[in-house]
């Protein structure tokens, strides 16, 4: 559990430790939310490739959301599918860089 199995070792009341649950639940959400907004707004990396394009990895997540995977999943699939995209992309095949991207992102959230 969380470290709260007998909440009268600690002569709280039940509720009492149902809050402190609850807020160590809603302490480890936030830190997700806190790494997800640093991969999604990229504090360190202002000069990244692929940071203009971040918002296909969005798009493509929300549109597959109630499929039974996590948005959070989705999001680090894509994210791993758009590096891909920048790894792989040719500028001589002849296409923009998006429709690439798209595919490869696309992609990393079937598999």
């Amino acid at each position: 559990m969380s470290g709260v199995e007998d909440p009268a070792e600690f002569g709280w009341t039940a509720a009492e430790a149902a809050n402190l649950r609850q807020a160590i639940r809603d302490a480890d959400l936030l830190a997700s939310a806190e790494s997800l907004r640093e991969y999604l707004y990229g504090v360190d990396d202002e000069t990244a490739p692929d940071k203009p394009y971040r918002y296909l990895v969005i798009a493509e997540a929300k549109s597959r959301t109630g499929a039974g995977v996590a948005f959070f999943d989705l999001l680090i699939a894509g994210g791993a599918g758009l590096h891909r995209a920048v790894e792989t992309f040719d500028p001589a095949a002849g296409h923009p860089f998006a429709v690439h991207a798209q595919w490869w992102i696309r992609r990393a959230m079937t598999l």
